[in-house]
């Protein structure tokens, strides 16, 4: 099992990330989780600070103190963040590996038609283009999250069933494992989770749950579940 812990920190706006207060509580507590887990084998990457406002000058400052922070600690392994500002980022240079959070053909709409597994290739390839720039080229290069929802039993072939979700993973892993600027992939996620209940979010999220799980909340596999589990088996 490969590990990329990660300290507390998710989607903070540039004014956070530019507060004197919130940056010294950052390297505090990211200081801390290395030094709980430094010994642990199975971790390969310290993260911190995922999908921060990392397109603005406000993000710098604090991304840069924060992976000083790390490698102060502990130099042997790479510092990364989780960037879903894709080529707006301004801040790839701080970091040891590019990681990106996208999700093409699911959260890049704003109508039913324009969901697409034709969208899913096309966006990564931008990625990889961005990432193979000569201040870029020489860092690896992984996609670190990426997914689309399903209901589990549904197999109508729209967006919210199996086979959508499994053609859309498909899709994302047969580029990693064929594109070589591409060095990995974290498809999200394992398992359904709940994740809203009490505000205007569970609107869009049948059940209040995240549904992109490969797995349902009782570990019923889907046909995503099946699709990357032949493809990493073929692949070997």
């Amino acid at each position: 099992m490969l590990v990329w812990e990660e300290s507390l920190g998710w989607g903070n706006r540039p004014e956070q990330l530019a507060d004197p207060e919130f940056r010294r509580l950052q390297r505090e507590q990211t200081v801390a989780m290395v030094r709980s887990s430094i010994n642990h084998p199975s971790v390969i990457l310290w993260g911190f600070l995922n999908e921060c406002a990392s397109e603005t000058q406000e993000a710098r400052g604090c991304i840069a103190e924060v992976a000083s922070a790390i490698r102060a600690e502990d130099a042997s392994r790479p510092v990364t963040f989780a960037s879903n500002r894709g080529i707006k980022d301004i801040c790839l240079d701080l970091v040891d590996v590019i990681a990106f959070n996208t999700y093409p053909g699911w959260y890049d709409h704003t109508e039913i038609e324009s969901y697409g597994i034709d969208r899913v290739v096309p966006a990564l390839e931008t990625l990889a283009e961005f990432a193979s720039r000569p201040e870029y080229r020489d860092k690896p290069l992984i996609i670190s999250e990426i997914g689309a929802a399903a209901i589990i039993g549904d197999h109508s072939g729209l967006p919210w069933s199996e086979e959508y979700q499994a053609e859309l993973l498909g899709a994302a892993l047969n580029f990693t494992l064929t594109n070589p600027r591409c060095g990995g992939i974290a498809m999200w996620q394992f398992c359904n989770a709940r994740t809203y209940t009490a505000n205007s979010c569970v609107l869009t999220r049948p059940r209040g749950f995240n549904n992109k799980g490969a797995v349902d909340e009782y570990r019923r596999p889907k046909l995503a579940w099946h699709r990357i589990r032949q493809m990493l088996t073929d692949a070997r």
